[in-house]
């Protein structure tokens, strides 16, 4: 008997409806068993229970108030600093310079904190002392400076490397802090001391200020001319100061003894020449020569003749002679053209008979 194609497929399809919903029902007593079979559920609920008393044991109890978050961790003095103030800004500014916290990835700017706390007016003396002191403190830390100025020449109060000069809303001082945890900047004033203290958690390995490089450069001296002072008048205008330079370095050095240096500044000042002013010099005059025996002497003393004078003749028959002029007896007597003829002179006498 031939089959269709059509009752072939229906028959395909009958089986395996057949196949699948046998499976799932054995699949299912299986199940109903394993789990739910008085044996199978009892050995099961006894291993599960003894795994779970053994974990149980190996639970330890933890105290949270045996351990401090790093916030609550207590902050020590990492570095300070001191400056000399005179008495009037001691008393005045005692109690005006607050403290300031510098939050972890923040920065410091001393202008905005000068701005926060209304000093932006106070002299400037004294700001450039404070900002050298907050530099001076931030030296041997890892916070990092972003701006720092310097003076035109050091100021007696600052040590060579470590000053700071600030000018209000042109020259600033700026640090940032890499830390995880926030620092401080303290200020306290005593007897005329000014002393900034940077406050914070305790890093590993230690902050070294290194400085090196120091060279002195020679002042010249201006000579410049004034007419109202004496002859050998002198007047200093400017003492003059020699330059300097340095350089400056951080060196960390860790726990095991591995160094890291990092140069942060390499500063110049240039010499301030030194200023007199000398009074002038007066003209030189000169003496009119001497005269010596009828002639006339320089002033080494070396003789010299006048030049001659001619003297007009007196009558047309005497001349000046010149010939004898300066000979032995220094006489210049008068000659006639015919000076041999003494029959002109003199009349012969006539002979008595």
């Amino acid at each position: 008997m031939r089959i269709k194609n059509q009752q072939k497929a229906f028959l395909v399809l009958a089986f395996s409806t057949l196949f699948i919903f046998s499976f799932s029902q054995i699949g299912a007593s299986a199940y109903t068993y394993l789990f739910k079979g008085s044996n199978v559920k009892q050995g099961t609920m006894n291993a599960s229970n003894d795994l779970t008393s053994s974990l149980e044991t190996a639970v330890y109890e933890v105290n949270s108030d045996d351990y401090e978050l790093q916030d609550q961790l207590p902050k020590t003095i990492i570095s300070e600093s001191k400056i000399g103030l005179d008495n009037q800004n001691s008393n005045d500014l005692k109690d005006k310079l607050q403290s300031a916290v510098v939050q972890p990835g923040q920065t410091f700017s001393f202008q905005s904190y000068l701005d926060e706390n209304q000093l932006d007016a106070l002299e400037s003396g004294f700001l450039n002392r404070v900002a050298t002191a907050i530099y001076t403190a931030i030296l041997p830390t890892n916070l990092q400076i972003i701006e720092r100025h310097i003076s035109s020449e050091l100021p007696e109060y600052a040590e060579l490397g470590k000053e700071a000069n600030f000018k209000p809303n042109q020259r600033d001082l700026i640090f940032f802090n890499p830390d995880t945890s926030d620092i401080e900047v303290t200020f306290l004033i005593t007897d005329e001391m000014l002393s900034v203290q940077i406050k914070g958690i305790t890093t590993e390995g230690q902050f070294k200020v290194v400085v090196e490089n120091e060279k002195a450069f020679s002042a010249n001296t201006i000579i410049q001319y004034d007419s109202s002072l004496p002859e050998l008048g002198k007047k200093v205008v400017s003492e003059g100061k020699k330059g300097q330079s340095v350089t400056v370095k951080r060196l960390l050095v860790q726990n095991d003894n591995s160094q890291l240096e990092i140069v942060l500044s390499e500063d110049f000042y240039a010499p301030i020449h030194r200023v007199e002013k000398h009074g002038l010099k007066k003209a030189e005059s000169y003496t009119l020569p001497n005269e010596v025996e009828g002639n006339t002497v320089d002033e080494n003393g070396q003789p010299f003749l006048p030049p001659e004078i001619e003297i007009p003749n007196q009558s047309p028959n005497v001349t000046q002679d010149n010939s004898n002029q300066g000979g032995m007896n220094g006489d210049a007597r008068p000659s006639t053209s015919e000076e041999n003829n003494t029959d002109r002179l003199w009349e012969k006498p006539e002979v008595l008979k």
